[in-house]
């Protein structure tokens, strides 16, 4: 309940409507967030898309990862910083089995991203190729 008023409300504010301490806010919060991301289903994702955006002066990044399939794009993944180990990070989260079904991965020609892309899709059909021999 506490992570549902957070999206609509200051914490201050969630926090004295629903009768708690400030501290209880962001903990509720995080915790919302960590189940999702245990329940959120991942199966059957044909396109994403990777990309970064800047959120702070002084050029502090987030990587963004999308689903970008045809009636069903959402906002699957932010990491802090656009480095390398952000985005295998997310595809680690991912895993192996749910990766198989990725057809078309869109990113910028930012370098970091790009070798983790080619990392991950070579990974995949090394296994593939693999299992044909």
């Amino acid at each position: 309940m506490l992570a549902g008023w957070a999206q609509r409300l200051s914490g201050k504010e969630t926090a004295s409507g629903c009768g708690v301490s400030w501290k209880c806010v962001p903990r509720s919060v995080d915790m919302a967030v960590r189940w999702g991301r245990e329940h959120v289903c991942l199966n059957d994702i044909r396109v994403l898309g990777v990309d970064e955006i800047a959120w702070h002066k002084g050029h502090q990044y987030l990587t963004l990862v999308y689903q970008l399939d045809e009636g069903c794009r959402r906002l699957l993944s932010v990491g802090q910083h656009r480095k390398m180990k952000t985005l295998e990070d997310c595809f680690d989260w991912f895993g192996q089995d749910r990766s198989a079904s990725w057809q078309v991965v869109c990113s910028d020609l930012r370098k970091p991203y790009l070798t983790v892309v080619g990392t991950a899709l070579r990974k995949r059909f090394v296994c593939w190729i693999a299992s044909l021999s």
